[in-house]
């Protein structure tokens, strides 16, 4: 039991420490997204949400920058898309962002670390033979 506890809660922390992505809620502009060198969260005028690597400005043109498998590359395909290394360049104009969300440091790594180890927790804790909550009966 003791092995499967071992495996169960390695396995739990390999699969929560995939990157998750938490967003602030106020809205960026442009330029500060650009200069944030990090990730973003971007609404078209469609309503259509992309989650970008970056946003970076090439010769005046605003580009996206995103891995070449991920959900935003497919929904884009559409697109004149330019290859660089596993990630994908993709335009955008300005007039069809109508917002930005900057990506919060912090909580992302507070979810990424702080629910798999609540996750391992309970899992020790219920294949804990000794385990008995007390639900206050």
């Amino acid at each position: 039991m003791k092995n499967f506890i071992q495996k169960s809660a390695i396995l739990i922390l390999i699969l929560g420490l995939s990157s998750c992505s938490v967003y602030h809620n106020d809205l960026a502009d442009v330029q500060t997204a650009i200069d944030s060198n990090n990730r973003v969260r971007v609404e078209t005028t469609e309503n259509v949400v992309l989650e970008l690597k970056e946003l970076r400005r090439e010769d005046g043109q605003l580009i996206g920058i995103t891995r070449e498998n991920s959900e935003t590359a497919k929904l884009m395909a559409h697109r004149s898309l330019t290859q660089e290394g596993k990630f994908v360049k993709i335009p955008l104009r300005d007039e069809e962002i109508s917002a930005i969300k900057l990506r919060n440091r912090k909580m992302s790594n507070v979810v990424s670390i702080g629910v798999p180890l609540i996750g391992v927790a309970g899992l020790v804790g219920i294949t804990n033979p000794d385990f008995r909550p007390d639900v206050g009966y």
